[in-house]
């Protein structure tokens, strides 16, 4: 045979496994997780039906009939961070939130949680857990899983930060976000923004990760003005008081040592134990110690809120919505201790944690974990 025809057959062979090679993980990735929605969470007596594909903001306003083209185009500029207002002052520690996945395939890769000031932890949709994870004065290079966003994480972003990192979303999501990055309310880093990246070493859609120093240049280097404020970086509210020492434990806290979190099923169970040298609790999922994939440590916050909350079916594609909105109650672990209180929220304003006595709550400074369940699904 001759030496050129020989070498193009293999070189079109290559190409052709190159090419199929990601999109065979893809399916093998999406078999996965239709096999995992065919259950019965602990809080519905509803069967979820296989999850559909998330979308692409792109694909979404292109269906939507309500949005014009001149919208969509002033949109695509907001997103690529391109058409927002130049200010003088450089910024440092800009508030980031990043949708971090926590599928079975993810957790061995999973980074940047260690070095998070706040995590909100909350059912995406088939039992699996998904994680807001919010970075208030540290910027990671290397963060992830990251993967797509739904409602009420944007709800409990916009609470904090001016810019938040995800790979698609619902379509219901993905509409919350078009209107508050119309608003300038959010600036929005969605899957092809340059300060997202995947690592091959493992299989798609569990592979794409950002770096959280090339978000916050996009705010320093080219002067963005605050999203919230028009002026500086919007100051952050925390829902509760931080002191570094907490003297606000009373005579109504009970111990608070053990942590059991049922969101689904085995898998997705989260179990925290307190380790009294370390003023920490240190967390186990699915069963195993929950590592950080870069400083290889357990996963130990210093304060753990579950926040009871409603979760409801949204749509036929077995996407979840939650209640945001209102008030509920809380159990607060810190130091050792349990205690009772209530969160709430208002129409314009942000949530806000109490104590049992209707002060506003204190934590001891360090990171804290909240854990979004249904009261079905806790137990101490």
């Amino acid at each position: 045979m001759n030496s050129n025809i020989f070498w193009s057959i293999n070189g079109i062979i290559l190409a052709l496994v190159f090419f199929l090679i990601p999109k065979i993980q893809a399916e093998i990735g999406l078999k996965s997780i239709i096999v995992e929605t065919d259950l019965k969470p602990v809080f519905t007596t509803e069967k979820f039906l296989p999850v559909q594909h998330d979308v692409s903001w792109q694909t979404l306003f292109l269906k939507n009939p309500f949005i014009s083209q001149t919208e969509m185009e002033i949109n695509k500029k907001i997103i690529s961070n391109t058409n927002l207002s130049i200010i003088s002052s450089k910024q440092k520690n800009i508030p980031m939130a990043v949708i971090i996945e926590n599928h079975g395939t993810a957790r061995p890769q999973q980074a940047g949680l260690t070095e998070a000031n706040i995590v909100y932890e909350a059912l995406a949709e088939g039992g699996i857990t998904r994680f807001l994870v919010i970075f208030l004065n540290s910027t990671p290079k290397r963060v992830g899983p990251v993967r797509s966003v739904r409602p009420y994480f944007v709800d409990f972003a916009s609470e904090y930060t001016d810019a938040i990192v995800h790979a698609g979303g619902s379509a219901a999501a993905l509409q919350k976000l078009y209107q508050l990055v119309s608003k300038k309310i959010l600036v929005d880093f969605d899957e092809g923004n340059p300060a997202l990246f995947r690592d091959f070493t493992y299989p798609k859609p569990h592979n794409l990760f950002v770096n959280l120093v090339d978000v916050s240049a996009t705010f320093v280097e080219t002067g963005l003005k605050s999203v919230s404020t028009g002026t500086d970086i919007n100051p952050v509210v925390l829902p509760f008081i931080t002191k570094e020492k907490n003297d606000s434990i009373d005579n109504q806290a009970e111990s608070g040592t053990v942590i059991n979190l049922n969101f689904s099923r085995s898998t997705y169970e989260v179990k925290y134990k307190y380790d009294f040298l370390e003023k920490k609790y240190l967390r186990w999922n699915g069963g195993y110690k929950h590592l950080d994939a870069i400083s290889g440590k357990q996963i130990a916050p210093r304060n753990v809120i579950i926040q009871i909350t409603d979760y409801y079916l949204a749509d036929d594609a077995g996407h979840l919505e939650l209640t945001t909105y209102g008030e509920g109650p809380i159990f607060i672990f810190s130091d050792g201790w349990m205690r009772k209180g209530k969160w709430q929220k208002k129409v314009s304003e942000n949530t806000k944690f109490f104590d049992a006595n209707g002060n506003q709550l204190i934590l001891p400074t360090g990171q804290t974990w909240i854990e979004v369940i249904n009261v079905a699904g806790f137990e101490t």
